[in-house]
């Protein structure tokens, strides 16, 4: 088995149609859902068991778009990094090594280009995310680890922002709250900041705090931080307009939080920790692993609600390997198992996004059939 050492992953997953098995009921019968729900300190805690209350579930999708050709410099990307879309169904794409942010429309069509190479206002060193303010409809752009770009619809710079420091994930909600990941590191240790920053990008508020363990080495008489794709961490989604969701992957723990820094819900699950395997061991080689792999590698979250766990790590080489999913109601119930295509980046309005890198470097977009027979809570 070979794995990649490799950087940041961004991966976005998600929904489903049917197909149930033994330990799950049928589309017309009751769910049947083992757990509990707790009231701890005041919130809610619902505990759930490993058996998910419908069953597991199949994608059903039809590809109804492509972007991307060789033979137009508009539509030839190189190292898709991000992708997001806006409520009248326009696509923006980080194409990180072209230096730019693409925005075609809902049938495909090549729209406009925001920024160049360059450090300039509406200049890019490395564009790496892009995220779509809800509210106001303007792009903000993570440029290397430390820059917000923000840009208005048509593609005109607004302004930018500096975070104190370095972050490798970030969301805005629909009101302008900016929510980051950021990362430090003192000595041997690196730490996951989940945070909320002001318009000057200060830290407004600290949310959650834990121990990222990242692959380090002494080089050159510094500190060299990099990932194996196995690191325990911080990951998290919005989930609507008033709150968002996070976990730590050494736990099966889930927890609800508004922008205020109130807790709604945790959600758990009942499962024993997962364990690597020799072959799994042998092909880090001297690369430091934890003592077990993370329960989950990241969280989506879809229009409805509807919460999707990454169990698995998947790379880019191994073609046939699917995403194992877990999926939550936004109440913290256990829905459905599924299995869902690797290159799954995001969901809306009953479709996924899909970057693929193959021969060459294409957006796709698929309807998913049976996008209304999907459960959103029991």
């Amino acid at each position: 088995m070979r794995f990649r050492f490799s950087t940041i992953f961004f991966s976005f997953v998600f929904v489903v149609t049917w197909s149930v098995r033994e330990n799950g009921a049928s589309a017309d019968q009751n769910p049947q859902w083992r757990g509990k729900v707790e009231t701890i300190d005041g919130v809610k805690v619902v505990r759930n068991s490993n058996g998910p209350a419908y069953g597991e579930i199949k994608l059903e999708l039809q590809e109804d778009l492509k972007i991307g050709r060789a033979d137009d410099e508009k539509y030839l990307f190189y190292r898709l990094r991000g992708i997001d879309v806006d409520k009248e169904g326009n696509i923006y794409v980080a194409d990180m090594s072209n230096y730019r942010i693409q925005k075609f429309d809902k049938t495909g069509k090549y729209l406009l280009t925001f920024g160049r190479k360059g450090q300039g206002p509406g200049e890019f060193e490395l564009p790496t995310a892009v995220h779509i303010d809800g509210k106001t409809g303007n792009v903000l752009v993570q440029d290397q680890a430390y820059t917000i770009e923000f840009f208005s619809p048509d593609g005109n710079p607004i302004r930018s922002i500096r975070l104190e420091n370095a972050f490798q994930d970030f969301r805005v909600a629909s009101d302008g709250t900016i929510l980051v990941l950021m990362n430090t590191i003192l000595g041997t240790t690196a730490t996951h900041h989940l945070c909320k920053v002001g318009s000057e990008g200060k830290v407004a508020q600290t949310y959650a705090e834990a121990l990222y363990t990242m692959y380090l080495e002494i080089r050159g008489g510094g500190m060299m931080g990099g990932t194996n794709g196995q690191e325990l961490a911080i990951q998290f989604n919005l989930l609507d307009g008033q709150s968002f969701i996070y976990g730590y992957s050494k736990e099966y723990e889930l927890t609800i939080m508004d922008f205020s820094g109130k807790i709604l819900c945790r959600i758990k699950k009942d499962e024993p920790y997962p364990k690597f395997t020799a072959e799994e061991k042998a092909g880090y080689r001297k690369r430091p692993l934890p003592e077990f792999k993370p329960y989950f590698y990241a969280i989506f979250t879809d229009d409805l609600g509807r919460i999707y766990v990454q169990r698995n790590k998947t790379w880019a080489e191994e073609e046939n390997v699917q995403k194992e999913i877990d999926v939550f109601s936004k109440n913290g119930y256990f829905l459905y198992k599924t299995k869902l295509p690797k290159n799954t980046y995001i969901i809306r309005n009953g479709y996924i996004y899909a970057l693929e890198a193959n021969d060459e470097e294409l957006i796709k977009r698929y309807k998913i059939k049976n996008w209304s027979t999907l459960k959103s809570d029991l």
